[in-house]
């Protein structure tokens, strides 16, 4: 009604992360996933322990590994094995939309970047890149890509990050991999 107020105190809330880690777990990632799932793992432990994470393991089709505590990622992880082709695309699209409207959002991506090709079994992403790239740059949702395999894509895994303000990692240097999950 007009009247001065008094404040009474200022504190800051704890609200926790909300992430969506993207596993690919691709034919194409057969030489390398014991490498990313340990890669996972370690990233997982290392976040708060009220943090909400959503697991997606992902090839031919993506699969949301049941529960979003660390404790169910980290099973999830178990489960996970090298097979069919690579949907990247359409699994970077699920996981914006998991993340719509949550507080602290952000968006991992395990990958080698590959599209569907010689190592994958079948067809991969059904979304373009211009799809997948338009809506990381709407979403306002920072991407952070790793990347695994000599042979992965640089260019894609590094705008995906630039357009979302997160950045892309070469999951070649384990040092940059511990200085990516402290961050």
């Amino acid at each position: 009604g007009g009247a001065d107020g008094r404040l009474l105190s200022v504190e800051r809330l704890q609200t926790p992360p909300n992430v969506v880690l993207l596993l690919d777990s691709s034919g194409s990632m057969k030489g390398q996933m014991e490498k990313t799932v340990a890669a996972a793992q370690a990233f997982i432990n290392g976040l708060p322990d009220n943090a909400v994470i959503q697991l997606v393991d992902f090839d031919t089709t993506q699969t949301l590994v049941e529960g979003t505590t660390k404790a169910a990622a980290l099973a999830g992880l178990k489960t996970v094995k090298a097979n069919g082709a690579t949907s990247l695309n359409d699994s970077i699209l699920l996981g914006v939309k998991l993340l719509e409207k949550k507080q602290r959002p952000t968006l991992i991506v395990f990958t080698d970047g590959m599209d569907a090709n010689a190592n994958d079994t079948g067809p991969g992403s059904k979304a373009t890149p211009k799809q997948v790239f338009d809506s990381v740059a709407a979403a306002g949702i920072p991407l952070f890509t790793i990347g695994f395999g000599d042979k992965h894509d640089v260019a894609t895994l590094q705008k995906l990050a630039d357009l979302s303000g997160g950045r892309y990692y070469s999951a070649a240097n384990p040092q940059v991999l511990e200085q990516v999950f402290a961050a």
